[in-house]
C-alpha cells in the first residue's frame, strides 16, 4: 500500500537530478518563488548568481502547465534546482518561473524534500517570501519557524509576526517540514504586492549572510534597483498573464499576516 502510495506521488511530481555527486554539501535548501515584491525570485536568482551556482536539477511534474520558459532566448525548464557541484557551497537553491495550480503544491513540495534529504543532505529549508505592509514598506525582515528552529535562531534577534499563514508551494514545503527530520523556516521582508522590490530582496540576502556565515554583495542589487524592477516587472506581467489563462492557479497572495 506505501509503495503503491509512493509510486502515485512519484509519477506526479519528481525531481530530475543530473547528479548524486553532492557530497556532504546541499544541507541548505533555499525556496524562492513569485510571490509579494517577487523578492523571494529576485533574491534566489541573486545567491545563484553571486555563488556561481549551476542548475543542478530540475522538479517535473504533469500538473505543471506545460509552458517552456526561454531567458535572454535561452531555454530554461521552469522549475530549477542549482548547486554547487565543486561542494564549496552548501546552499541549494530552488526556483520557479510558472504557475502551479494549488492541487500541484503538496506533489512538488514532497518530491522536493524527498529528492532533497535522500541526495542532497539537506538538514533546512528557508523559504524566502514578502509580505504586504501598509504604506511604504520599511523592508523589515521577520522569522517564521518551527518551535525548536525558532530558538536556534533567537540569536539574529529576527522580529516574528504574530498570526497569518503563508500559502502557495513555500507553504507546502513547510508544512511538509514540519512532519519530517528537516528543520523549517521562512525569512519574510515587509513589501508592497504591486511591484517588484530588489531592495526588500537585499534585506532577505543580507539576512541569509547573517544565518549562513555568507558573504554576498548587495551592493549592485541595491544600485541597478530600478533595472532590476523594470526587468521582474515585465517577468511578473507574463506570469500574471499565464495565471490568469489557468483559473486554477494563484500566485497573487501566496502570504497573509
Amino acid at each position: 500500500m506505501e509503495q503503491s502510495l509512493a509510486n502515485i506521488e512519484q509519477s506526479l511530481a519528481q525531481c530530475i537530478c543530473h547528479t548524486t555527486a553532492f557530497g556532504d554539501s546541499g544541507k541548505t535548501i533555499v525556496v524562492g518563488f513569485p510571490g509579494f515584491g517577487l523578492v523571494g525570485t529576485i533574491a534566489a536568482k541573486y545567491i545563484i548568481k553571486s555563488l556561481d551556482l549551476e542548475v543542478v536539477g530540475y522538479l517535473r511534474s504533469p500538473l505543471i502547465p506545460p509552458l517552456a520558459v526561454f531567458l535572454d532566448g535561452i531555454l530554461a525548464y521552469p522549475y530549477r534546482i542549482y548547486g554547487d557541484l565543486s561542494g564549496n557551497q552548501d546552499i541549494i537553491v530552488l526556483i520557479g518561473e510558472s504557475p502551479a495550480p494549488p492541487q500541484a503544491y503538496y506533489f512538488l513540495a514532497n518530491a522536493v524534500l524527498d529528492w532533497g534529504t535522500k541526495f542532497g543532505h539537506a538538514e533546512e529549508v528557508i523559504c524566502l517570501d514578502g509580505f504586504s505592509d501598509q504604506g511604504e514598506p520599511k523592508n523589515d525582515v521577520y522569522l517564521v519557524a518551527e518551535p525548536d528552529v525558532k530558538g536556534k535562531m533567537d540569536q539574529y534577534n529576527l522580529p516574528k509576526p504574530q498570526t497569518g499563514y503563508i500559502g502557495g508551494l513555500s507553504g507546502a514545503i513547510l508544512n511538509e517540514s514540519i512532519i519530517r527530520e528537516i528543520d523549517g523556516y521562512a525569512l519574510l521582508v515587509s513589501t508592497t504586492s504591486h511591484y517588484p522590490d530588489p531592495n526588500g530582496a537585499g534585506h532577505l540576502i543580507e539576512t541569509i549572510n547573517k544565518i549562513k556565515n555568507l558573504n554576498i554583495d548587495t551592493k549592485s542589487l541595491f544600485d541597478d534597483g530600478e533595472k532590476i524592477k523594470q526587468t521582474m516587472q515585465d517577468f511578473a506581467n507574463r506570469t500574471r498573464q499565464l495565471a490568469d489563462q489557468d483559473t486554477q492557479s494563484d500566485y497573487k497572495s501566496s502570504l497573509y499576516l
